[in-house]
């Protein structure tokens, strides 16, 4: 069976503390786990873990993903972050590790290169000489996953596909965006920003969708992939004002629960959370949802709608 390299360059310089490589580790685990839920991938990928701060280290050399353990991530601690050395150390190993084709025997596929960093070189030189012979190794694809305060204008030098790893900004922004059905122009805008370095074309149309296309890299191939999905929200019409006050009221006077309120208006009060000194500001605004949560950690649940 033909091999398939897949390498995974981890930045753990000092900069990569806390969320980042949190987020980095996750994206490891999450890559190893789809991978292995498709047969092709089960018999055929070999994967390498390469970590680098001011210095590359192979810590999980080619390994056959039935038989791969996850190897553990080190802390960041070192400063520097030498991403032309590693850019480097990866086509060493490329050059030493990928079995070509000859006339007997078929070699190993094109190889695949994930790269999890924030897109910083402290050795610039050496980045800008490295990254012809990187683009001279012929990886089937490379990916930037970029954490952190990205900056995309060095990994764009390389690689057209980059993705932000960091999704704690993203769904605070989703859902601080309100988009019931027939009202989703905010979160579409939120959708288009998010994908507007992605694709090649992006367009919103009257309605509130969001139409974007990704041009494929192969003009020989006439094949074309449509992916639609929703991007409105479920809400709950609430029609008389006075009556949701009274129980708001009621739930609070009661200390059981919590309420999160999404105004039509865009507005929430204190970051979503309703306590009783803020119930004037609801009257006059047309409530569209509430969704009650219980303060012991149970599941969200609408005791009442009008």
């Amino acid at each position: 069976m033909r091999r398939l390299p897949v390498y995974i360059l981890i930045q753990t310089s000092g900069a990569m503390r806390g969320e980042s490589i949190e987020a980095i580790k996750v994206g490891l685990e999450t890559l190893v786990a789809s991978l292995r839920q498709d047969p092709f991938a089960l018999e055929s990928v070999h994967l390498s873990v390469i970590t680098f701060n001011r210095s590359p280290e192979q810590i999980l050399p080619l390994t056959e993903l039935e038989n791969l353990q996850i190897p553990s991530i080190p802390q960041p601690e070192a400063a520097g972050t030498h991403l032309g050395e590693a850019l480097e150390f990866i086509c060493q190993r490329v050059d030493l590790e990928l079995i070509l084709s000859t006339h007997e025997r078929k070699g190993d596929w094109m190889p695949l290169l994930f790269i999890m960093c924030d897109g910083r070189a402290s050795d610039a030189q050496l980045f800008q000489q490295t990254v012809p012979v990187l683009k001279q190794k012929h990886f089937g694809s490379i990916v930037a996953c970029l954490v952190g305060t990205p900056r995309t204008e060095n990994v764009k030098q390389f690689t057209d596909n980059i993705i932000n790893m960091d999704t704690k900004e993203l769904l605070m922004r989703l859902s601080d965006s309100v988009g019931i059905s027939g009202h989703e122009i905010n979160t579409a805008s939120v959708v288009a920003d998010v994908f507007s370095d992605l694709v090649d074309e992006i367009k919103l149309d009257p309605l509130g969708s969001v139409i974007m296309l990704k041009k494929g890299c192969n003009p020989k191939l006439d094949l074309k992939l449509m992916i639609a999905s929703h991007v409105d929200e479920i809400g709950l019409m609430v029609t008389d004002i006075i009556k949701v006050v009274s129980l708001l009221l009621a739930v609070l006077h009661a200390g059981e629960d919590a309420a999160d309120i999404g105004l039509s208006l865009g507005a929430r009060p204190q970051g979503g959370r309703i306590g009783e000194h803020c119930l004037q500001k609801l009257q006059g605004h047309n409530l569209f949802a509430f969704i009650f949560y219980r303060r012991d950690g149970g599941h969200p649940h609408v005791l009442q709608a009008f």
